[in-house]
C-alpha cells in the first residue's frame, strides 16, 4: 500500500519556514541571554593566557599557569551562568554543566592512562577534549558551537602536525582567538 505524498501549498510551506526561522531566532537569543557568547570569550582568554604561558615559560611552570587560569575561567563561567539564570532559565543548563564535568573527568583519566610524552600532546588532547564538548553542544543547541568545535579541532590538528615546536603559540592565538571571536560574534549578532 503506497501512500500519496502530502501536498503543501506554497503559502503553507512559507509559513512553516517562517516558524522554523522564528524558533531559530528565539534559540539564538536565548543562548545569547544565557551567556553563551560571554563564556566563549572567557575561555578564549583562558586559552590565550594558558597557552602563551606554556610557550613563554615552558613546563612545569605552564601547569601552574593553567591551574590558575582554569580556576579563573571556571569562576567566570559560574558567574555568567548565575547571572544569566535570572534572565533565562534553561532546562538543559544542568545537563550542559554535567556534560562538561564528565568530559573533564574522562579527559583527566584518559590523559593519565595514555601518559602523553610531550607537552604538545597534552595541549592537543586537552584542546580536542574541550572541542568535543562544543561539538556535542552544537548537536544539542546551535550549529555555531558545532562549527567552533570542528574549526578549533582542525586548527589544533594543523598546529600539532605542522607547528609542533610552536604549538602553544599557535593555540594561544588561533585557538583562543577563535573561541573569543566566536563569543563576540554571538554577543553582537544574536541580540
Amino acid at each position: 500500500m503506497i501512500e500519496e505524498p502530502v501536498k503543501v501549498s506554497p503559502s503553507e510551506a512559507r509559513k512553516a519556514l517562517e516558524a522554523v526561522r522564528a524558533i531559530q531566532a528565539r534559540t539564538r537569543r536565548a543562548l545569547s541571554l544565557a551567556g553563551g557568547g560571554q563564556i566563549l570569550m572567557i575561555w578564549g582568554m583562558v586559552w590565550l593566557v594558558g597557552y602563551l604561558g606554556g610557550y613563554v615559560y615552558g613546563y612545569p611552570a605552564a601547569g601552574r599557569i593553567w591551574a590558575v587560569v582554569d580556576v579563573l575561567g571556571l569562576l567566570g563561567t559560574v558567574l555568567v551562568v548565575v547571572r544569566a539564570r535570572h534572565r533565562f532559565d534553561d532546562p538543559l543548563g544542568p545537563r550542559i554543566g554535567a556534560l562538561w564535568l564528565c568530559l573533564m573527568a574522562f579527559a583527566g583519566l584518559w590523559i593519565w592512562v595514555a601518559a602523553p610524552s610531550s607537552d604538545a600532546q597534552i595541549g592537543f588532547l586537552a584542546a580536542t577534549f574541550a572541542m568535543f564538548g562544543y561539538v556535542v553542544m552544537g548537536l544539542w543547541l546551535d550549529l555555531i558551537f558545532l562549527a567552533v568545535g570542528i574549526g578549533v579541532t582542525a586548527i589544533a590538528t594543523l598546529g600539532f602536525v605542522w607547528f609542533r615546536a610552536d604549538f602553544d603559540l599557535w593555540m594561544a592565538f588561533l585557538g583562543g582567538g577563535t573561541l573569543f571571536g566566536s563569543g563576540l560574534y554571538i554577543l553582537r549578532r544574536w541580540r
